[in-house]
């Protein structure tokens, strides 16, 4: 008898919960799919030395050292 009213007792607290859940499932593919990509890019120097070290050059027709 004591699980029969522990389970009439939790049932709205669950619902509330799995609304709740759904809420913020919601919330954050709203965010998701919303969201402002950033305008530009940095720069990539970094990627230069590292291509550098590693004997990889890009095929591309720019002067060596020029910007990407």
């Amino acid at each position: 008898m004591s699980t029969v009213n522990f389970e009439r007792r939790s049932a709205p607290i669950q619902r509330l919960l799995w609304w709740l859940a759904l809420l913020l499932l919601c919330a954050r593919l709203g965010f998701v799919l919303t969201h402002q990509p950033l305008a530009g890019f940095a720069n990539q120097f970094d990627m230069l030395r590292n291509t550098g070290c590693l004997g990889l050059q890009p095929l591309v027709d720019a002067a060596p050292g020029a910007a990407t």
